[in-house]
């Protein structure tokens, strides 16, 4: 009766993922769908009406895809604290999971770097064409 941790962890995410949407998509998430047609949206007036390059753009700029990666980073080193703390492992495997977990992040940064220059270089273009 009582779900397990991997269970847990998927229904939080899903529902983690639409409550995240419902404050940065430029539409808003239909809460009641089938009762109501209605989109409902917080804090997202730099988005709003703005769809593909042009609202991934607007998006990259706004504090809660920083705390996203903020929240990230949290996810990794809690995850690394439970090997240590929980499992008997020895000290070359902690290290090594500590190297990929700053590795992952430090590369995931270095690309949404690079994803930004490019989205800036992308949006001028399409604003210079229309």
């Amino acid at each position: 009766m009582i779900p397990n941790a991997i269970t847990l962890s998927i229904v939080t995410a899903l529902y983690l993922h639409l409550f995240v949407d419902t404050f940065c998509t430029s539409d808003g998430i239909k809460w009641l769908y089938p009762f109501k047609n209605k989109f409902y949206t917080m804090l997202s007036d730099k988005t709003r009406g703005k769809h593909g390059i042009f609202w991934e753009h607007e998006y990259k700029n706004t504090p809660i895809f920083k705390l996203e990666y903020f929240l990230l980073g949290c996810g990794c080193l809690i995850l690394w604290l439970n090997h240590i703390i929980y499992y008997q492992i020895p000290m070359w495997g902690i290290i090594l999971l500590g190297c990929t977990i700053i590795g992952f992040i430090i590369g995931t940064v270095l690309v949404e770097r690079f994803r930004l220059k490019y989205l800036d270089r992308r949006v001028t273009e399409e604003k210079e064409k229309l």
